[in-house]
């Protein structure tokens, strides 16, 4: 096997020594292996044909032509995925064609994959990882070393194996795809879908962005470590231990009045999720005077084996309550 100079302690390292044993993938003539060095899309093509064994289809004008075809034939690569080949890959582009390689249902022509739904997909598959904290990145250009270890990781998929997932990379997914990772958490749906609005008032109309759900007792994940760093008002030191926190994104847009006015959010409605939390960078109301947007988080903790108990039996309901009596139920 080729020797590569520039690999040796790389995170990537066995996975890129694995590639090069199979031979869907070399070194440089210099005996690097650049493992930071970006793939276009004609590249990371190649490599996925190759290392799934997938017949090269028509020649024509330009080299990757062959494995273009080859892939398309195959359901994995659509016309409508991207144009330009000499481009580089994203994370984006490589999750939808690596969660199509790895499962046929999703080669199927009549299932169309949008990117959010792609990402979903490959984290949950285990096919991708997140970055540092789960970050999904899905614009960011995919590298040779990254461009190995997901393919290795397609051909363990569509050999059957079952892979380690990363935790904060599927709820990040879900969020970005959803707007919330409820159903992760407890197991079923909510009764929504975001975003969400809701016309408060003839002049306020409530937007909501999702519904994040945040196990306080796993202190590795950046947004868990942040809420633990704020100071909430009349909360003990320890609030966070066995509990859930539940966030609500939110926006109001105001119809100015001309008058003056005000609208407070403690007093005019109500979260039922559990205790509210508030702090200093809370929004607690609004001028109804001026038009404009007001945009905040409505936060809540509850205790998670009441929750984990009650919520997959139907036996606790997640909305906001107005004082005028009408109600948004999440769940």
């Amino acid at each position: 096997m080729v020797s590569l100079t520039d690999i040796g302690g790389h995170w990537a390292e066995a996975q890129i020594k694995g590639a090069v044993a199979k031979r869907y993938v070399d070194g440089y003539e210099d005996g690097t292996f650049r493992p930071e060095k970006p793939v276009s899309r004609a590249e990371f093509i190649k490599l996925l044909t190759v290392a799934a064994n997938v017949k090269p289809g028509a020649a024509g004008a330009s080299w990757y032509d062959p494995y273009v075809n080859a892939l398309k034939g195959e359901g994995v690569l659509r016309d409508r995925d991207f144009q330009e080949m000499g481009g580089n890959m994203t994370r984006a582009e490589m999750a939808k064609l690596a969660v199509r390689m790895a499962k046929k249902e999703y080669a199927d022509p009549k299932v169309q994959l949008e990117d959010n739904a792609a990402m979903t997909q490959a984290v949950k598959l285990g096919l991708i990882q997140g970055l540092a904290g789960g970050e999904l990145a899905p614009e960011k250009t995919t590298t040779r070393a990254q461009t190995i270890t997901v393919i290795e990781r397609v051909l363990k998929v569509k050999a059957g194996e079952t892979l380690p997932v990363d935790a904060l990379a599927v709820r990040n997914s879900e969020l970005a795809n959803s707007g919330s990772n409820f159903e992760s958490v407890f197991g079923v749906p909510l009764k929504v879908r975001f975003p969400l609005t809701h016309d408060i008032t003839s002049n306020i109309r409530v937007t909501y962005k999702g519904l994040i759900v945040l196990d306080m007792d796993k202190t590795d994940d950046p947004m868990v470590q942040e809420l633990i760093a704020t100071k909430f008002l009349a909360i003990k030191p320890d609030w966070h231990e066995g509990k859930y926190v539940f966030i609500v994104p939110t926006f109001y847009d105001v119809t100015g009045t001309g008058v003056e006015g005000r609208y407070s959010i403690p007093q005019s409605s109500t979260f039922t999720a559990g205790i509210r939390m508030v702090s200093k960078e809370t929004i607690g109301g609004f001028s109804t005077k001026e038009t404009g947007r007001f945009t905040g988080k409505t936060l809540a903790y509850a205790d998670k084996q009441e929750m984990d108990a009650k919520i997959p039996k139907g036996e606790f309901s997640i909305q906001v309550v107005f004082s005028s009596g009408n109600r948004v139920v999440f769940y």
